[in-house]
């Protein structure tokens, strides 16, 4: 009689009425909160470390952008129909909310200092705010767009619409150093950062065949030597579209769009490729974000969120390797270049904003995957087997018997 371990991994999916899309999810005090957008209107779903939902809340006619969570306070940033902060508490219950006369897509939230300020981003315009959101300067950066930054005042833009430009600057936004460079076909950035006094940036990259890669470079923090860069692409030169960078746990997690499928792509500091997987024959999954180990990804009408392994990438969803081409390439030399930095105004406008409870259908799975070299048809609801499964972290062992395979609590 052989016997195989099959290993359980849970999913949460939450399901909606209309499209969802995802936004962002942050795992808090062993609480998760998942923020997205139905149509014109944003949510909060918060759930316990089982990941069963203690309250789900609505705040109509906004789309949110991004969130983060500071003093048991959620902040929220909407770019739609304006530029507006509202806070929430841990309850989901609306704080205070202000709205700003712009419609820019303020989505890079880069550095919070000791004093509670925020430095966001959106397209080339800086902004600080205080902790009760009032401005504390706003700059418009000449020759840039697609600026994203780091917690210590480094910021990644797109050059004249081609190169990369990398800009140091100071409290108040003025700029001290900005030195371009890049590869001899278009680049666009997606994020920088700074560790052990390395620069490492990560752009999309667009070579002759117009197909997306990803291209990584590492620089000193004087920038000016890069130490080395690398395109990173799939075997069969099909688009990957990154939709996420993280360093979590001393390496690189890059995740995005692979076909209708998603991928994740493990790094270290020097480049090297640690793992690289995708998910199979899971249609429209999209634009999938990290939070630690922990996975949100939308689909059409609902969210999903699941966790992986951070040594080899493994999971219920990511079941497949994902073949790659990885090599060094040539960037073009380091040049200083002039950004000028200029005062850009905003104002205070009225805009009422109003929350409500709302309730979504939720579903847990487990999918299986069983090792030896057997194929076995993945089931869904195995924790209702018999009334015997009480969730979806448990091992089981399958008795092989005369062909039949019988479940068997572990």
């Amino acid at each position: 009689m052989a016997i195989t371990l099959v290993l359980f991994n849970f999913v949460k999916t939450i399901y909606f009425s209309n499209n969802a899309l995802g936004i962002k999810i942050i795992i808090y005090q062993n609480n998760y909160y998942i923020f997205g957008n139905v149509q014109n209107n944003a949510f909060i779903i918060k759930l316990n470390q089982y990941r069963t939902t203690i309250w789900s809340k609505a705040i109509y006619n906004i789309s949110i952008s991004d969130a983060i969570i500071r003093k048991d306070t959620i902040f929220l940033f909407s770019n739609y129909p304006f530029f507006s902060i509202i806070k929430v508490d841990n309850d989901g219950n609306l704080i205070s909310s202000i709205t700003y006369s712009s419609n820019e897509v303020f989505d890079k939230i880069f550095f919070s200092d000791v004093f509670g300020n925020l430095y966001l981003t959106s397209g080339n315009i800086i902004l600080k705010l205080n902790y009760s959101g009032k401005i504390m300067f706003s700059k418009s950066l000449s020759n840039v767009d697609y600026c994203n930054g780091t917690n210590d005042f480094y910021l990644l833009c797109r050059y004249n619409f081609q190169d990369l430009v990398i800009l140091k600057i100071d409290i108040n936004g003025n700029i001290l150093k900005s030195k371009s460079f890049g590869l001899y076909n278009s680049t666009f950035p997606i994020k920088l950062f700074r560790i052990n006094e390395r620069i490492y940036v990560f752009s999309q990259f667009t070579d002759i065949s117009q197909k997306y890669f990803i291209f990584i470079a590492s620089l000193d923090t004087s920038l000016n030597q890069v130490f080395w860069s690398k395109v990173y692409k799939t075997i069969d030169n099909v688009n990957l579209y990154v939709s996420s960078v993280e360093f979590v746990n001393g390496k690189f997690i890059i995740s995005g769009n692979y076909f209708n499928d998603i991928f994740f792509i493990s790094i270290d500091t020097l480049g090297n490729l640690l793992f690289s997987r995708k998910s199979k024959s899971i249609a429209l999954e999209q634009n999938p974000k990290i939070f630690n180990n922990t996975i949100l990804f939308y689909n059409q009408d609902s969210l999903s969120i699941f966790d992986f392994n951070l040594n080899d990438g493994s999971s219920c969803i990511l079941d497949t390797i994902l073949p790659l081409s990885i090599y060094n390439i040539s960037t073009k030399p380091i040049q200083n270049v002039s950004i000028i930095s200029s005062d850009y105004d905003y104002s205070i406008m009225n805009y009422p904003i109003s929350g409500i409870n709302f309730l979504v259908y939720e579903n847990s799975y487990c999918k299986v995957s069983i090792f030896e070299n057997e194929k076995f048809k993945n089931f869904k609801n195995l924790y209702n087997l018999d009334g015997s499964i009480s969730n979806c972290s448990k091992n089981f062992r399958i008795y092989i018997s005369k062909g039949r395979k019988v479940f068997k609590l572990k």
